[in-house]
């Protein structure tokens, strides 16, 4: 009866996630209908408004020309459930009908390109209307699509266990293109500790190339701290340990660095850093329980000892060596030394 309950779930929740895709396809092929030319004074505005892939990911291109014929094109590339339904409006602006998008909290997640090259991320589209009928509109179709777009966002986001969870990045933690710095990246989980991630990021190009590696338990990692950031026009998402412990190790070109409590992911869109930050919730969200797997279960002192004299082992910390053991016994004793650049402690 549970298992049916479930399935019946599952289902509504799918079936759901598809209507409101199919009806945010509709209400963006409307919406691209009522944004054309537009002509002013001084200016002739181009406008098209199109879908990239999913039917919340929009590509808006405006081109304006002069009646000397001067021309500058601008594109924007943003995702519909990015934006805040309160802040579409429009005003008159001398003889144009500008009609304006801002983002939630004014964060700079939309893509804009000057001729051709990327110019920067930000907050704010501004759009022109034929006449304030038309802005009415178009502003009526824009708050009509942004709920549908952040349920069909959810829909395309939802992993089912642990084990899609662990698919996903290794399938698409991939590689991001941004500008002339190119990253390729290595996901491996450990086969014993399972929420034990190894990240490889082999940056070429750019500024200050490198082969870094860094190693965290997703346990240790704040689930509410992950998050998508814009730094200049690099897109990045962004992992912060709980309780900003520094639990995170990291190697650079090979030479072990300081432990970090936080760690920034490049990516080359918004929209793929969106979907990786679902997957990091989700499997952090699940990594307490992983752990448990693990770890042995302790029926006493005399054994909690046993299992820490096996634990402790000999360690090495960038140049440093340690020697180190500790006995099985109550009263214990631990030994331990270490050598740092031929001297021994």
């Amino acid at each position: 009866m549970l298992q049916r309950c479930l399935l019946l779930c599952l289902g509504l929740g799918l079936s759901f996630g598809l209507w409101a895709q199919n009806d945010l396809a509709g209400t963006v092929q409307n919406l691209a209908a009522k944004i054309g030319p537009v002509s002013a004074a001084k200016f002739e505005y181009d406008q098209q408004l199109s879908i990239i892939k999913e039917a919340y990911s929009i590509k808006f291109f405006i081109s304006q020309t002069s009646t000397k014929g001067k021309s500058t094109s601008e594109e924007y590339y943003f995702n519909l459930a990015d934006i805040a339904p309160s802040s579409v409006r429009f005003q008159t602006v001398k003889d144009i009908i500008r009609i304006t998008l801002k983002t939630k909290n004014n964060q700079r997640f939309i893509k804009k390109i000057v001729d051709g090259k990327l110019d920067s991320y930000t907050n704010q589209i501004n759009l022109a209307a034929d006449n304030a009928d038309n802005a009415r509109e178009i502003q009526a179709l824009f708050k009509e699509a942004i709920p549908l777009a952040q349920e069909a966002i959810k829909a395309d986001l939802d992993l089912s266990d642990w084990s899609a969870g662990v698919s996903f990045l290794k399938q698409n933690l991939v590689k991001a293109e941004i500008g002339e710095a190119s990253y390729q990246y290595g996901v491996a989980f450990d086969p014993v500790v399972e929420p034990r991630l190894t990240l490889e990021i082999k940056q070429s190009g750019g500024k200050n190339p490198a082969d870094e590696i860094f190693r965290f338990n997703l346990a240790d990692l704040n689930q509410k701290k992950v998050s998508v950031g814009v730094s200049g026009t690099t897109p990045y998402v962004s992992l912060e340990t709980q309780g900003k412990l520094k639990y995170i190790y990291s190697s650079k070109d090979g030479v072990q660095q300081s432990y970090a409590n936080s760690l920034k992911i490049p990516c080359s869109e918004i929209d793929e850093a969106r979907r990786w930050v679902a997957a990091f919730e989700y499997m952090i969200k699940q990594a307490p329980e992983r752990n448990k797997d693990w770890m042995p279960e302790i029926s006493g002192g005399e054994q909690a000892l046993q299992i820490i004299s096996q634990l402790v082992t000999d360690a090495a910390a960038g140049s440093t060596q340690y020697k180190q053991t500790i006995t099985a016994t109550c009263p214990t004793t631990l030994s331990q030394n270490y050598d740092k650049k031929g001297k021994s402690v």
